[in-house]
């Protein structure tokens, strides 16, 4: 289990279950003559009365880098690593914004988050400044493994509009989430995990020396959304190698779901 610690300037202890980390995957291609993990996704359910569709979502820049032979890579329930074929082929892009969708196998032996987690910015509930997040990815030093690593952070501005560089050719205003959450290659295509952290009070209805105890310890028990997936992050000079700022940008989920609306996704379920 990973958790917070009491000294934690925001937000609650918490213990992640097994599912954050078991809900994710990596993207491997042959990358300097060897087959490796280069970036993060994550599986939705799009559940309907006559069927249940399984879905990989990335970044679509984690697709557009890879060549043609795309594979995931996740771990059975024995830890043991498997591998599925995603040609890039098989893939559908957001037409503006930096996501991917690919269908995949709904028996795949893997957590899978309902279409309903994805929680659009108009939630006030979830995505607003000060608010805890996690994302769960590949930890890019430790190519060889396929432990994901949870990494924790705070939204430091939600609905913001970047001038950020999602497609070949020049830059463009995006409307984006900020997090203060430090991430390197290989996290891109992240999930980002947002928790209704409220606690309950203390005895001491002014005077709150004892401070605040949280109802729960347990991450599932805070009503867990995922706001987005991770693109990136800022750099300092604004240019492709700037220095890390530790300010990440999250693509917002309803650029997930509105992918997941498009004409060609939904002829794949028959529709």
């Amino acid at each position: 289990m990973i958790g917070i610690g009491w000294d934690t300037p925001v937000g609650v202890f918490m213990n992640l279950d097994e599912i954050y980390q078991n809900g994710v995957a990596f993207i491997a291609y042959k990358n300097a003559k060897k087959i490796s993990p280069q970036a993060t996704v994550f599986f939705v359910k799009y559940s309907l009365p006559t069927a249940e569709f399984v879905y990989a979502v990335t970044a679509a820049h984690c697709v557009n880098e890879a060549p043609d032979n795309v594979n995931l890579w996740y771990n059975d329930q024995d830890g043991r690593r498997r591998s599925i074929e995603a040609p890039k082929s098989e893939w559908l892009f957001h037409p503006e914004y930096d996501v991917a969708v690919v269908l995949v196998d709904p028996s795949l032996p893997v957590t899978q988050f309902p279409k309903e987690m994805l929680s659009p910015s108009s939630d006030p509930t979830y995505v607003h400044g000060g608010r805890l997040v996690v994302t769960v990815g590949l930890f890019e030093p430790q190519v060889d493994s396929l432990q994901p690593i949870a990494r924790f952070g705070h939204i430091a501005r939600p609905n913001i509009q970047a001038e950020l560089k999602f497609r070949i050719g020049k830059r463009a205003k995006y409307h984006v989430h900020a997090i203060e959450c430090m991430v390197w290659e290989g996290q891109s295509g992240s999930p980002v995990f947002c928790f209704d952290d409220r606690s309950e009070p203390g005895d001491q209805e002014y005077l709150r020396n004892d401070w605040r105890h949280s109802v729960t310890d347990r991450a599932s028990d805070l009503n867990p959304r995922i706001i987005g997936l991770l693109h990136g992050y800022f750099p300092m000079n604004n240019g492709a190698d700037g220095f890390h700022t530790g300010i990440s940008i999250v693509i917002p989920s309803e650029y997930i779901l509105e992918t997941l609306e498009l004409p060609e996704v939904q002829d794949g379920r028959g529709l």
